[in-house]
C-alpha cells in the first residue's frame, strides 16, 4: 500500500502516449484507472468489453484485493 503502483502505471501510460505523439502516430491511446468499486459494480467482462472498443489502452485495476 502507498508505494506508488498506480502513479507508476499512469506515468508509463503517459510515456507511451507521448512516444506515439512524437512519432507522429494518429493512433489514440487510453489509460483506464479502474477502482475495486467499479470492478464489483460493472464486472470484469464489461470492463474488458469496453476496453476492446477503445483499444489500445492500459487498464489499471487499483486495490484489486478489495474486490473480494
Amino acid at each position: 500500500s502507498r508505494t506508488g503502483k498506480s502513479m507508476l502505471a499512469e506515468a508509463v501510460a503517459g510515456e507511451i502516449k507521448a512516444t506515439l505523439h512524437a512519432k507522429g502516430s494518429k493512433q489514440n491511446f487510453t489509460y483506464m484507472p479502474i477502482t475495486a468499486e467499479m470492478l464489483m459494480l460493472y464486472g470484469i467482462e464489461t470492463i474488458i468489453n469496453y476496453a476492446n472498443t477503445i483499444k489500445p489502452c492500459i487498464i489499471c485495476i487499483d486495490e484489486f484485493d478489495l474486490s473480494g
